[in-house]
């Protein structure tokens, strides 16, 4: 998942609207598309890891076969910093006319005018059909009735477990609509202590982080902001929020089935290979590591199991989406949402990425279709009808707003902080970013 700095972008996308006066509202009697017979040139862009480049060129072959009048040039933006040399382009001028984003760098491309209403296009394309895709994934990059963002791939939040370690602890294997209890009971048979006493195998890994834990919070009936993000004050410290983060730090600080941060780090990067910790959360993306350490002969990905998030009152997961968005400043409006839309639903693409275990691919019938005789993705399938989409996907300031969060979960894990205390003491940081 990549973060970029909330505040450089939002400074960075104003001077760029002021320079500029793109607008998000564009429609097409105010650019210039290609005259009759005349071609259409189009930038694409996307971070992209060789699979994923791969896939999206096989997809644009397929649209500049289909539409012989537009002609797309690719430019792969390589490396973890996809989002922020996406911003450098947007910058200077020089943003490619549909790029793809990560959700969570949406909101100040939204608020800058920075990226092309694609809702007239939708409108008058007969062809155009939201349910192609999962609703609530859709719904990711829709504000109203404007388009920002169609999706192409996404992943809800699983648990992964080690079948080995359950079957050496004699542990059944955890099953759909598991409870919290059941979860913390597993855990503690799959954690054990050594001869010298010490603990060499925990039972799960209760992170510091607010995008693996924020399932808990809405699983209680809790939230970290008011719904319209305008405060933290009687959310964030809210009863429902303080007990479901007492629950998730209690792991590591009461019950011990989970390491500390340190002692985490010193497991090294195959922790869960190697079978020091049993169960982990995480998004697909960890599906394509295993597999990888699998080819390298460091796992038996036959001893992996993945299954939903435990439930507490409600059953929610969350998800992290990336889709295709056009730039506000492009001088073809209708060409590059018809590529954009293409991007997003080609199946072309879409299949081709999804075998190469990138991601789930947005578009139903394909991510379906690929998970019918494969266990480990009917387990990712079935968690999205209880995933939403993360915060970072709707508030402009989420970058900073986690970073205290995170501090504040830290605090309670590393030096027992009361939970009520460290997130009372982290409404005011908060509530100051959002009035900033």
């Amino acid at each position: 998942m990549v973060k970029t700095s909330t505040i450089v972008l939002a400074g960075c996308l104003a001077s760029v609207v002021a320079l500029s006066g793109c607008s998000a509202d564009k429609d097409s009697a105010a650019t210039t598309s290609g005259k009759s017979g005349e071609k259409v040139k189009l930038r694409i862009s996307s971070g992209a890891a060789v699979e994923e480049a791969t896939a999206e060129q096989a997809a644009i072959k397929a649209f500049m076969d289909k539409n012989p009048n537009i002609e797309v040039a690719y430019e792969p933006i390589p490396g973890d910093d996809s989002n922020q040399k996406l911003l450098a382009s947007v910058a200077s001028g020089n943003a490619p006319d549909v790029f793809l984003m990560d959700s969570v760098v949406l909101p100040q491309f939204i608020d800058n005018n920075a990226v092309l209403d694609m809702g007239p296009y939708a409108k008058k394309d007969s062809t155009f059909n939201k349910d192609v895709w999962y609703e609530n994934v859709y719904n990711i990059g829709v504000r109203g009735d404007k388009i920002y963002d169609l999706p192409r791939g996404f992943t809800p939040l699983v648990v992964y477990y080690n079948k080995e370690v359950f079957d050496k602890s004699g542990v059944p294997y955890p099953k759909e609509g598991w409870t919290w209890n059941d979860f913390l009971e597993t855990a503690k048979k799959l954690t054990k202590a050594g001869a010298d006493g010490k603990t060499e195998q925990y039972g799960f890994t209760a992170d510091p982080y607010f995008y693996k834990s924020v399932p808990f919070v809405w699983q209680n009936g809790g939230d970290v902001l008011s719904k319209d993000g305008k405060t933290a004050k009687g959310f964030l410290n809210s009863p429902a929020t303080v007990e479901a983060y007492q629950f998730y730090t209690d792991l590591v600080t009461k019950h011990k089935v989970s390491p500390t941060p340190s002692v985490k780090k010193a497991f090294g990067d195959l922790f869960f290979q190697t079978g020091k910790i049993a169960m982990n959360i995480s998004g697909h993306w960890t599906l394509l590591g295993l597999n990888d350490t699998a080819k390298a002969g460091k796992f038996n990905i036959n001893n992996l199991g993945i299954v939903g998030l435990p439930k507490s009152k409600e059953n929610v997961s969350v998800m992290y989406e990336a889709g295709w968005a056009a730039s506000a400043s492009t001088k073809h409006p209708q060409e590059a949402y018809q590529l954009a839309k293409f991007m997003a639903e080609s199946e072309v693409g879409q299949k081709m990425r999804i075998q190469s275990g990138l991601e789930l691919s947005a578009v139903k019938s394909v991510s379906e279709e690929y998970a019918k005789d494969k266990p480990l993705e009917q387990a990712f399938v079935k968690e999205v009808q209880y995933a939403r989409q993360p915060w970072g996907s709707i508030h402009p300031k989420w970058d900073p707003i986690e970073k205290e969060i995170d501090k504040a979960i830290e605090q309670i894990i590393v030096n027992n902080t009361p939970v009520q205390k460290a997130f009372d003491d982290a409404v005011p940081k908060i509530d100051k970013i959002i009035n900033e």
